[in-house]
């Protein structure tokens, strides 16, 4: 989670940073707003995917 390389981050009305776009490359989602979108959703994966060399991917152990 959080994995992107050059994450875009901005500052939100209470004074914190937060990140802006696909900053994960596994995007969490519920399972009952899945079902509701499914299209939507596997979209958003296939152009994260596209994308992989944005991110750090790595395994841990």
């Amino acid at each position: 989670m959080f994995n992107q390389i050059d994450k875009i981050q901005i500052n939100c009305k209470q004074g914190n940073m937060v990140y802006q776009g696909e900053s994960s490359y596994i995007k969490s989602v519920k399972w009952s707003n899945f079902k509701e979108k499914p299209q939507e959703y596997i979209k958003t994966a296939i152009e994260i995917k596209k994308n992989i060399g944005e991110y750090e991917i790595r395994k841990e152990i």
